[in-house]
């Protein structure tokens, strides 16, 4: 059974959630639902779900103008097409 990385005389009851050190009862930090080692490790998991939140963020706003871009293509060919009737015919 694995100790507590501070209290090595402690059973670990989890590990933090950022860096997976093994955590007694007394050394967890609670943030919502997760458990921690330090207040530094609480900052990085929440600076990198701001990053993930940010970068999805953009990639629908990437898909949208894509949709938008494929939506002008398609009318321009469908207008050229039928000048190209009206001209012929």
């Amino acid at each position: 059974m694995p100790v507590c990385l501070v209290h090595i005389d402690r059973p670990a009851v989890t590990q933090c959630k950022t860096c997976f050190r093994p955590l007694c009862s007394k050394c967890v930090i609670r943030h919502g639902r997760e458990t921690f080692c330090s207040v530094q490790c609480v900052d990085g998991l929440m600076q990198s779900s701001g990053k993930i939140g940010h970068h999805l963020l953009h990639q629908r706003q990437d898909r949208q103008e894509s949709a938008q871009t494929r939506a002008a293509v398609l009318f321009l060919v469908s207008l050229i097409a039928l000048l190209f009737v009206l001209l012929v015919l």
